[in-house]
């Protein structure tokens, strides 16, 4: 088992992103497997989570009898997205069925998930690579709104819900 982004997590660095989903979904297909299209890893104090989408396929409501770090296969990157993140950091191979403790439907029939691990080490500051997302719902936060409140953990329409409870409308 290796380590990236502090967790224990074997990791494959490939020349480019192309290589790198080619090789998780011929790893995918080999384990019996789903691949997660990973847009955001947020590293936090205790725990590592990596934000992306799956094909709703791979979802089961059956609760998985298999220990987290069983379900996971390898993250397929490469060098260029780890040190300067756009709009893919990679692929995570999960073994399938994948049991989410919660997930959001998306537009179509992919759905964004989040896929948390403890970390191991701490010799990354806590970061966000890749969009900030929505601690919520898990959708990237507006631009707009991160210069707006600098921070923010919530995007525009959590917050309102967030809000309407509260006063309780």
């Amino acid at each position: 088992m290796s380590t990236i982004f502090d967790v224990l997590l074997h990791h494959e660095f490939w020349g480019d992103m192309s290589a790198a989903e080619n090789a998780a979904y011929k790893e995918a297909a080999n384990t019996g497997g789903a691949v997660v299209r990973v847009e955001t890893v947020d590293i936090q104090a205790r725990q590592v989570s990596f934000i992306g989408s799956i094909p709703e396929f791979a979802i089961d409501g059956e609760v998985a009898s298999e220990s987290r770090s069983n379900l996971l296969g390898s993250f397929h990157t490469t060098w260029g997205a780890v040190m300067t993140p756009g709009s893919q950091l990679g692929f995570l191979v999960v073994r399938h069925p994948l049991n989410l403790e919660s997930y959001t439907p998306g537009a179509s029939d992919l759905r964004r998930i989040v896929v948390t691990l403890d970390r191991t080490f701490n010799t990354i500051q806590p970061t966000v690579l890749g969009p900030v997302c929505c601690r919520k719902c898990k959708q990237p936060i507006s631009p707009q709104r991160l210069r707006a409140r600098p921070g923010t953990h919530l995007c525009t329409a959590c917050q309102a819900s967030n809000e309407e409870i509260f006063n309780g409308n």
